[in-house]
């Protein structure tokens, strides 16, 4: 799960505006099904637009007989969502990932709508929305979830800062920068606390929506 969680860190585009709780369960999910975040992504994006997502609920209905609202997808961010409405639907219809892997044309269109390789369906197909799915990914998360304390998020963020420093100082030269002598006092600051109170509630709201 570590790997996607970075990943999904790294990839603002598409996970930017999520929680750290709902990040959390997302790349759980993604971990679980046997997907990288790329993948997930990769399958979503076909459906952010109402034509794109409208062109292929028509395939997937002509082909498989499913029921799927073509608004309801558009509207959905979370691309972990998203895939739960197709495997839903699919299993609503009285289809299954595995009957139609058992025909290979049926498995290639299949694979090429949703835009996931035919390796990444059988790996799906061990594995039903009742058994697992995002609201079980999310509950692990959230039970799962350690708080971040106030002093612990700037501590975190003096590491940071610190790590900027030395990265940016290699020599470490007698003359300090500017910039070098007011990360040195932001960082010993922080750490003592008290000084930069101001700066803290200023840092507060952003930090508890993500690690919320």
């Amino acid at each position: 799960m570590s790997k996607n969680f970075q990943a999904g860190i790294k990839d603002a585009n598409n996970f930017g505006y999520m929680t750290r709780k709902e990040l959390s369960a997302t790349s759980l999910f993604a971990t679980k099904l046997g997907m990288e975040m790329s993948e997930l992504t990769s399958f979503a994006d076909g459906f952010d637009t109402f034509e794109g997502a409208a062109e292929k609920v028509g395939k997937l209905s002509a082909a498989f007989g499913i029921q799927l609202d073509t608004m309801d997808l558009v509207m959905e961010d979370n691309p972990a969502k998203k895939l739960d409405m197709v495997r839903e639907a699919l299993e609503k219809s009285g289809q299954s990932i595995e009957n139609i892997l058992g025909d290979r044309r049926q498995a290639k269109y299949l694979a090429d709508t949703l835009n996931l390789p035919i390796e990444q369906l059988e790996k799906l197909r061990s594995i039903s929305t009742d058994e697992f799915g995002f609201s079980d990914a999310f509950d692990a998360a959230a039970e799962s979830q350690e708080e971040l304390t106030e002093m612990d998020a700037l501590k975190t963020i003096s590491d940071q800062m610190r790590e900027l420093n030395t990265a940016l100082n290699p020599m470490q030269n007698s003359a300090k920068t500017f910039f070098g002598s007011f990360i040195q006092g932001f960082t010993t600051a922080a750490e003592k606390g008290g000084i930069f109170k101001e700066l803290t509630v200023a840092f507060k709201e952003p930090l508890d929506k993500f690690f919320a």
